[in-house]
């Protein structure tokens, strides 16, 4: 990008090698040509944001920068941007990605990039990958986290306080003591988590581990995972009742259950849910714990019954 009479210009490089000026006119026109092809441009070079915006009036979303960026900021905010796409993040969410990253590294520039959007697009619906890579690179705080959680069986709890966060886990507890930067690492740490698919929020600041987070851990610890069909091996008639249970016309978006004895008696429930008793299976408690060990099925007890959430992973190995 180049100053040209107080108007800063983009300059590419023509056949012969030479350099030459793209005016605003020629980029729409360019895009206008191949909007239908082209959903995202990234204009990662200095005061690029009024070429952004002439192309956002084509493209979907468009990023520039507002003033000059350091070689090292475009860098970390390029790679976290495209890597968070790769990921299956959604243009928006990568986009503050990428601004955090810049927040993370210390580098004072987070303001500069802009993401601007044609007219009735919502950034944050717009993504390209819908897969996870199967082998994702995540902070070590990510991966502590993680394990406190698999470790203990328990969810993970984000806890705001006044002027910092926390993250606890069982016994394990990741405070920021009031470091900002630290109180960003150990959000960007539960993001990165969230992000590959290993934990999912239940409710505002409560997550629990997903089947995909507990065969990470698996894998993390070099253990093998024992697989479904050991499972329906080892608890075939439970399975079996789940599966019929799912498959009824009644029970295809059901996914809770409760544990109990025929001798109790259950108040009534505004909500669908499925029964297991344990007169039905011999050391029902056990089965359904080595289910949640494995994060096929989550305690969603709120009373004295136990109530569990089936797993959308675990009900499709149930019904296939």
């Amino acid at each position: 990008m180049v100053s040209d009479s107080c108007r800063r210009v983009l300059v590419l490089e023509n056949d012969a090698g030479n350099a030459k000026p793209v005016s605003e006119a020629a980029l729409t026109a360019l895009f206008q040509t191949v909007k239908d092809d082209i959903r995202l441009v990234l204009l990662n070079a200095c005061h690029s944001e009024a070429q952004a915006r002439a192309i956002s009036h084509q493209i979907e979303c468009t990023v520039g920068m507002s003033v000059a960026i350091g070689d090292e900021a475009a860098i970390i905010f390029a790679s976290t941007f495209y890597g968070a796409l790769v990921f299956g993040r959604s243009v928006g969410e990568a986009f503050e990605q990428g601004r955090i990253a810049l927040m993370l590294h210390g580098i004072p520039e987070e303001t500069t990039p802009t993401l601007l959007v044609r007219p009735g697009i919502d950034a944050l619906r717009v993504s390209f990958v819908n897969r996870k890579p199967a082998n994702p690179i995540l902070p070590p705080l990510s991966l502590e986290i993680l394990q406190g959680a698999v470790s203990s069986n328990t969810p993970i709890n984000l806890v705001r306080y006044g002027g910092g966060i926390a993250v606890v886990t069982g016994e394990r507890s990741f405070d920021c003591n009031f470091d900002l930067e630290q109180a960003a690492l150990l959000e960007h740490a539960l993001n990165m988590l969230i992000q590959v698919g290993w934990i999912h929020e239940t409710q505002v600041g409560l997550y629990h581990v997903t089947h995909a987070g507990y065969e990470a851990d698996h894998r993390l610890k070099g253990q093998s995972e024992p697989g479904f069909f050991k499972v329906k091996e080892q608890m075939s008639s439970l399975i079996a009742e789940m599966k019929e249970d799912l498959q009824s016309e009644s029970g295809q978006f059901v996914r809770e259950f409760f544990v109990m004895s025929k001798r109790h008696t259950l108040a009534g429930s505004s909500k669908p849910r499925f029964i297991y008793y344990e007169e039905d299976h011999d050391n029902l408690r056990g089965k359904i714990d080595i289910l949640e060990s494995l994060g096929y099925v989550v305690d969603v007890t709120p009373g004295n019954t136990p109530i569990y959430r089936m797993t959308e992973d675990f009900v499709n190995l149930v019904l296939n």
